[in-house]
């Protein structure tokens, strides 16, 4: 329903407040939630397909990093 849309989309992760220093890190911008949340803003006015596949991309690889470093 597009009324429902919004130009955010948030993802939850117990290191979220990790993840959207490391994607600052890689000059993406992202902003962290209470609890365990991070989000990343998408205005159809200047960001790219690609842009939104590149960050989602990134917080993908900072994730999977993280639980392969983790016992």
């Amino acid at each position: 329903d597009p009324g429902h849309r919004g130009g955010h989309v948030t993802f939850r992760h117990p290191q979220a407040e990790q993840i959207v220093a490391q994607l600052a890190g890689a000059n993406i911008i992202a902003d962290y939630r209470t609890p365990e949340r991070f989000r990343l803003g998408a205005s159809p006015l200047y960001t790219r397909f690609t842009d939104v596949w590149t960050a989602v991309g990134t917080a993908r690889d900072i994730i999977e990093s993280k639980l392969q470093r983790q016992p």
